[in-house]
């Protein structure tokens, strides 16, 4: 067992359970890994048990950018905050994050990943396996580049397919067998234009006046975008795509 884990296993008291509304700071590694820097942690719900050499936790939080407010029970004022929400299971060896979705302006600096990667380190340290998640229209083309590869199969073969109709509209010659995993589409060459994009009826995509890249424009762009896929993030350190992310976030903003 690791020895993080072992860690937290004595931190709980004998009924094997504490409460992370009020405990938060008895886990200090936890409220770190999953806030960006400078921003503080408010937990909706949470909660880390344990027994033997058994531990799980889960949390439910709002990301509170320094200079801002938690949200007040029952309000709708949390635009300015991030959201968090995850599970991780020793027996499992799996952090499985249902939300990371942090503000405009800290997405636009990269905590995001930055986010995932602290993740990443926390569940190593932990002896965890992986990291998976469900990766929807917010973060889709983000957790490519972070390393997250297609959980299955099916995952696969439904972004590809979205992506190879769209490339047929954008009349760009993509073949599909190339794509084996998900961060193949990041190392597709050539570009395209927003005007491109839409003209093929895709949708709109922030580009901030620069051409796209064609890996991009092909995960984003297809107009349905109904083609959420499960993605896994392995966490051996030898991992192409833990290496993928340790080289991401250090690289970050040199590349759209």
């Amino acid at each position: 067992m690791a020895s993080l884990a072992q860690a937290w296993l004595g931190r709980l008291p004998a009924e094997g359970r504490l409460d992370l509304t009020v405990s938060l700071d008895r886990f200090p590694e936890l409220r770190d890994a999953i806030s960006p820097p400078t921003f503080s942690v408010a937990v909706r719900d949470g909660m880390v048990t344990g027994e033997g050499d058994y531990i799980e936790a889960a949390i439910d939080a709002y990301l509170v950018p320094e200079g801002a407010e938690p949200p007040r029970d029952g309000s709708e004022d949390a635009i300015s905050c991030g959201d968090i929400d995850l599970d991780l299971d020793l027996e499992t060896r799996e952090l499985r994050l249902s939300t990371l979705d942090v503000p405009p302006e800290a997405q636009a600096a990269g905590l995001g990943s930055l986010v995932m990667a602290q993740l990443a380190e926390l569940g190593e340290d932990l002896g965890l396996w992986s990291i998976c998640l469900e990766a929807g229209n917010v973060g889709r083309w983000a957790w490519m580049r972070c390393g997250f590869d297609f959980d299955d199969p099916a995952g696969r073969d439904a972004v590809v397919g979205a992506a190879t109709d769209f490339a047929q509209a954008l009349g760009r010659d993509v073949d599909p067998s190339e794509i084996e995993h998900a961060w193949d589409f990041v190392e597709l060459p050539g570009t395209v234009s927003a005007e491109e994009i839409q003209a093929a009826g895709g949708v709109a995509i922030r580009s901030a006046g620069r051409p796209i890249s064609l890996g991009k424009a092909l995960v984003l762009g297809p107009p349905s975008a109904a083609n959420p896929w499960w993605g896994r993030l392995r966490l051996d350190p030898g991992d192409t795509g833990r290496i993928r992310l340790k080289e991401y976030v250090a690289s970050y903003g040199s590349s759209s």
